[in-house]
């Protein structure tokens, strides 16, 4: 999957248009073939599931999917664990996500759907735990080091836009509003990194 120049999309929500939205953005990524939910037969490399409107034919097709081409699953919802998933999944986009941003995440989940974990002490400050993606991770550990945005896309070889995503997603996860925050969180929980 990581070398693949092509990923193969299926989208599952109830709301067509909701689904046509993302369709269309998907669509308009050169990178990105956007399968039809009843083209189980065919290739499909992730597919971005809204659970919240999961119904029951939803639930055939996700398993068809599932067994037959072991996809990469991708959350599509309005807040992080709003609702659960039958499956585990390997990344999530959350849909307050600017649109023209929903498939550069899609990608980069595709291309590294390994998430990081990072645990939290017992004392509950951030929480119970976290999953982080690796570039969150990385980019958390850039903030920890005193980069700027556009430092961090520098190194990270990424755009500012990507970079404030990341930024966004992990802020929220681990639950802080300002840099100063996170720099705190990063350097408590997270393995130090070789220069």
């Amino acid at each position: 999957m990581h070398d693949k120049a092509t990923v193969h999309v299926t989208v599952l929500d109830a709301y067509e248009s909701s689904r046509r939205i993302v369709e269309q953005a998907l669509r308009a990524h050169p990178a990105i073939v956007v399968r039809r939910t009843d083209q189980v037969d065919e290739p499909c490399d992730v597919v971005l599931v809204e659970p919240q409107r999961l119904g029951p034919s939803h639930q055939m097709v996700l398993g068809d999917v599932v067994r037959t081409w072991s996809p990469v699953i991708v959350r599509w919802s309005w807040a992080p664990d709003d609702h659960r998933l039958p499956i585990s999944y390997d990344g999530e986009v959350l849909k307050h996500h600017p649109v023209d941003s929903v498939a550069a995440l899609v990608l980069a989940i595709a291309r590294d759907p390994e998430p990081v974990r990072a645990a939290f002490p017992g004392d509950g400050a951030f929480g119970d735990g976290v999953v982080l993606t690796r570039r969150e991770e990385q980019v958390l550990h850039l903030i920890s080091a005193g980069l700027t945005n556009t430092e961090i896309g520098e190194v990270a070889e990424l755009s500012i836009n990507s970079v404030k995503t990341y930024v966004r997603t992990a802020y929220r996860k681990i639950g802080v509003d300002h840099r100063s925050q996170a720099v705190r969180w990063a350097r408590q929980h997270l393995e130090p990194r070789d220069a």
